[in-house]
């Protein structure tokens, strides 16, 4: 039994070891928090980089390095084991990795096992060099306590995770959103091909998976027309809400969820007057939906982030911007 007395380490079926809780764990409970083994400033580094950095361990490190298994078997090398154990700091989706994000190699995370319906839901900073793990939905005792191994899961059906979960780490998950023949199988599919369009009209870009996967929205004129509404605040309003609603009724839960409450509310404030002190000038209703769903941003940002995390101070400043406006 770990220190952190809210999960074990022991065998999971068909999926090696996981990590279970052995008490009921609340929604926006601190899971699990792990400082690395060591950093690396690159993703995938060399042998001989690895060696290097192996060398300088004090003898209880190299153990812990050398104890890293996969399915019960060493690594066939430390390049093996570096990528099978390896997290990045950013709090970002992969296409926010760039040449400035650290690498760090961690020992009980990866134990946590992966769900395209997760319960759990990571978080890093490259300020802190940690990582920690938090509660997204309530944890039953003797549940599996499981995040996603990818966001941009969020936004394939369930043919394209297996391809890609089977291509990068050998196996396919089976939780529900996984089970094509069920009816939310089938909903599921058809909420997350939505959820891409959705991502791609609110941020002008596709996904990493784009280039294998097509476009996120087939009808090419379709597409260009929807481009040139992209900046309108009352769009992004109506997609911002139209994302949570999905994700939502899918079940995913966290900061995704959190960044386009936000999304809505700002836009919706946007659109208020601008007074010569800096406030804004909203009629009524307005504010209250402004204000509803800034306040679902930061209840929900503060399930899966700490108090202090720069996500959360964002969320402050925009409760306190939207309270101190001018209503009409």
């Amino acid at each position: 039994m770990l220190p952190d007395k809210l999960f074990e380490i022991r065998l999971s079926e068909g999926k090696g070891l996981g990590a279970f809780a052995i008490k009921d764990i609340p929604v926006g409970t601190l899971v699990h928090s792990e400082k690395p083994l060591f950093v690396v400033p690159v993703y995938d580094p060399s042998e001989q980089d690895l060696e290097a950095i192996y060398n300088t361990l004090s003898p209880s490190q190299k153990h812990q390095f050398s104890s890293l298994r996969k399915n019960n078997r060493p690594f066939r090398s430390k390049c093996q084991a570096f990528e099978y154990n390896r997290f990045a700091f950013c709090d970002g989706p992969e296409y926010d990795i760039d040449a400035d994000t650290d690498f760090g190699l961690f020992i009980i995370m990866p134990r946590f096992n992966h769900s395209c319906l997760p319960n759990a839901a990571t978080t890093s900073s490259s300020n802190y060099k940690e990582l920690q793990m938090y509660a997204v939905k309530p944890i039953t005792k003797g549940e599996e306590i499981s995040f996603c191994y990818s966001q941009e899961y969020d936004y394939m059906t369930a043919t394209m995770r297996h391809a890609c979960l089977l291509r990068q780490w050998n196996f396919i998950c089976t939780c529900v959103a996984c089970r094509a023949d069920t009816p939310f199988g089938h909903a599921s599919d058809m909420r997350r091909v939505l959820l891409r369009g959705l991502h791609y009209l609110l941020t002008g870009r596709d996904l990493a998976i784009s280039s294998e996967n097509g476009s996120p929205l087939e009808d090419s004129k379709l597409c260009e027309a929807m481009e040139e509404s992209q900046g309108t605040l009352r769009m992004v309003t109506a997609y911002s809400l139209l994302s949570v609603y999905l994700r939502e009724a899918e079940g995913l839960a966290g900061s995704v969820t959190a960044q386009w409450w936000g999304n809505a509310s700002m836009a919706t404030f946007a659109r208020g007057k601008l007074l010569p002190d800096g406030n804004r000038a909203i009629d009524h209703r307005a504010w209250l939906e402004a204000r509803t769903w800034i306040l679902n941003n930061l209840e929900t940002m503060r399930t899966c982030r700490p108090p202090s995390h720069i996500d959360i101070r964002r969320s402050e400043k925009n409760v306190l911007l939207i309270e101190n406006a001018v209503i009409l």
